[in-house]
């Protein structure tokens, strides 16, 4: 029993002993969680990217344009002088106010008067070769007429005579075929007389030859007929032309007369052609009766073969001779109309005649502008009142062929004239107000309109974009001319539904994006976190993005500000601006 309650007594101890290391263990756990959890919170503080955001609103964006630029002449005036000069003065300074009439520069007046004696001499010389040209010319055109002349005359003469050296082989030709048919036929007459007894042949040769006789006295009177129509033919003519100029004069009557006689030239030189082949013709059937009546003295046949022989070998002579005549006479014919060709062929064209007159008229108009300068003395003045923005002449130097001087025409005023980019230029238009101000004292110049906006020229360098020119017009009374001064513009666009800060907008590959925040719930409770959402840019300036319609709502909170890096699906904390 003694020990039974030992035993107890022991474990009752022990059993204190376990409660309390349960508890202490406990309290321990309950530490250990309560610091992880501090830690757990404090590492989320550290690591939790702190936002600012802000909800997008409907507003217009203010489109400030400020640029920079220079005061210029309105007008400049290049005041230009006869080159090659002496300049001996220039009283006048670059950048120098002149009034009109004021002395801008003196030239040498000997020298002048030099350059008046070289340029008349260069005219005289101009004239006289312009006169041998003339000359030379007129020369060369006579000398060409005359070639042509002369050729067409060859050619007439050639065709002339081609054809009568024709005729005159074509005659032969029949004649010496119409002997051989005589021949021929007497021939056979004679065998068939010497048959029949009688003389036939004899006969009927002197039947021919009174055929021939009869031909011949058509012939002439053909003739006389043709001659006395000619004759009556001017006297017509002479009297219809007397009749219609009673002034008539010799020359004109001898011309009238020989065109009346050329047009019966041709008929006249064929009667007289007609008669003379009759009588050639009546001459051949007489020789032929004289020829048969000598043949019947010869009786024997190979006398008569002998004979027909030779007259058919003269037969094919006068054929050959025919042909050869024709193909000299086409040969000539041919060079000569060649020749006619070459010498009516036009001349090569010659400009040195225009050209010296330019010349003459280029030089006398230098003579008149240096005959101007010499009586001016060599003074040259100011043509407007102005400002002298450049002297181009030197003294002791010749002048060249450039502007001596350049003026701004101060009566025309100055105007503001400054680049732009194509972006700005979108904002800009005729008769929008600027604002100027002068460069480093910041005092203002005053307010003007704009007077017009164009494209510059092309930039050599394609990175600086499209660049447009801005021009105001300042009058009279604006900023002194050469001085910078810097324009500025305010511009509003039109009402845009949803806007959000610049500070909001991100771009990635050229794609612009904000980030979103998004509620959503967790097991350690609701988390904020930030979502990507790809927006359109319609327009921007310096602080705000419109962006086009739809992208957003203007319920959702959108980040613009976060003092990390975030992305998408990174835990966000806000904090008060």
């Amino acid at each position: 029993m003694g020990k039974m309650e030992e035993f107890l007594k022991f474990l009752e101890k022990r059993n204190v002993t376990l409660r309390d290391k349960a508890l202490r263990g406990l309290c321990l756990f309950l530490c250990l969680m309560l610091g992880f959890t501090v830690l757990s919170r404090a590492a989320d503080g550290v690591t939790i990217a702190r936002v600012q955001v802000e909800q997008a609103s409907p507003r217009t964006l203010d489109k400030s344009i400020e640029v920079q630029g220079k005061v210029t002449a309105e007008r400049e005036v290049a005041l230009r002088v006869q080159a090659g000069i002496v300049v001996d003065s220039i009283p006048v300074l670059q950048g120098q106010q002149v009034e009109k009439g004021d002395l801008l520069m003196e030239l040498n007046v000997q020298d002048l008067d030099e350059q008046i004696r070289m340029a008349r001499m260069d005219i005289e010389k101009l004239e006289l070769g312009q006169k041998d040209t003339d000359s030379q010319r007129a020369a060369a055109n006579e000398q060409q007429r005359k070639a042509a002349r002369r050729a067409g005359e060859d050619y007439a003469k050639a065709k002339k005579q081609g054809s009568q050296t024709v005729a005159e082989a074509e005659k032969e030709l029949k004649q010496a075929k119409q002997k051989l048919a005589d021949f021929r036929k007497n021939k056979k007459k004679a065998s068939a007389a010497a048959e029949n007894g009688a003389d036939s042949v004899r006969d009927s040769l002197e039947e021919s030859i009174g055929e021939k006789e009869a031909a011949l006295a058509d012939a002439e009177e053909e003739q006389v007929r043709l001659t006395a129509e000619r004759e009556d033919a001017v006297k017509d003519a002479l009297a219809s032309a007397r009749q219609e100029n009673p002034e008539l004069t010799a020359q004109e009557e001898e011309a009238l007369r020989s065109g009346v006689e050329q047009s019966y030239g041709e008929a006249l030189d064929g009667a007289k052609e007609a008669v003379k082949q009759a009588g050639k013709d009546l001459e051949e059937a007489r020789d032929a009766l004289a020829d048969y009546d000598a043949q019947q003295q010869e009786d024997s046949q190979a006398g008569l073969e002998e004979q027909e022989e030779t007259l058919a070998a003269d037969v094919e002579q006068k054929e050959k001779a025919l042909k050869d005549a024709r193909n000299s006479g086409q040969d000539s014919k041919e060079a000569a109309r060649r020749a006619l060709e070459d010498a009516q062929a036009p001349q090569e064209s010659d400009s040195s005649g225009a050209i010296t007159e330019l010349e003459i008229e280029q030089k006398q108009a230098e003579l008149k502008k240096l005959e101007v300068l010499r009586k001016q003395e060599g003074r040259i003045c100011a043509p407007v009142n102005g400002v002298v923005t450049e002297i181009c002449a030197v003294v002791g130097d010749r002048t060249g062929d450039t502007a001596a001087f350049r003026l701004a025409d101060l009566q025309q005023g100055c105007r503001f004239t400054a680049a732009i980019t194509g972006e700005q230029s979108r904002y800009l238009a005729q008769g929008d107000p600027v604002t100027l101000t002068a460069d480093g004292s910041g005092k203002a110049l005053g307010e003007y309109t704009v007077d017009s906006v164009t494209a510059a020229a092309e930039s050599e360098e394609e990175e600086a974009g499209e660049q447009y020119e801005v021009t105001v017009r300042l009058g009279t009374d604006g900023p002194a001319l050469g001085s910078s001064a810097t324009m500025a513009c305010v511009k509003k666009t039109q009402k845009y539904q949803t806007t959000v800060p610049l500070t909001a907008l991100h771009q990635d590959n050229q794609r612009n994006f904000v980030w979103v925040v998004n509620e959503t719930a967790s097991v350690l409770g609701s988390t904020l976190t930030v979502q990507r959402v790809d927006v359109t840019v319609a327009e921007k300036n310096d602080s705000y993005a419109a962006l086009s319609d739809g992208s957003l709502t203007s319920e959702q909170q959108i980040v613009i500000y976060a003092d990390r890096t975030i992305e998408s699906g990174s835990r966000v904390r806000l904090e008060e601006e």
